[in-house]
């Protein structure tokens, strides 16, 4: 978490950490994002294309963090459904 917010203040940006528990900060605000599937890890490319998924959220966002946050919640939800 503190190299993260480092990271994000360091460049002015938002980052994101996927785990158990994602989190994203842009260095003042911090989310947390459960969810998703325990098979998630172990399907390869997921995590490339969350990188998509979060491009296309912040494609004309007004608040990077927030588009960020939301595409990692919404990837969350897909991979408990994709999981049942």
């Amino acid at each position: 978490l503190e190299a993260a917010r480092r990271l994000a203040e360091h460049t002015g940006g938002v980052v994101a950490v996927t785990g158990e528990v994602d989190l994203v900060t842009d260095g003042r605000r911090l989310a947390q994002v459960r969810g998703g599937h325990p098979l998630m890890p172990r399907v390869t490319t997921l995590g490339c294309a969350l990188t998509g998924v979060v491009a296309a959220f912040l494609a004309g966002a007004d608040d990077s963090f927030e588009a960020t946050t939301a595409a990692l919640a919404s990837y969350a939800v897909a991979g408990e459904l994709a999981g049942e």
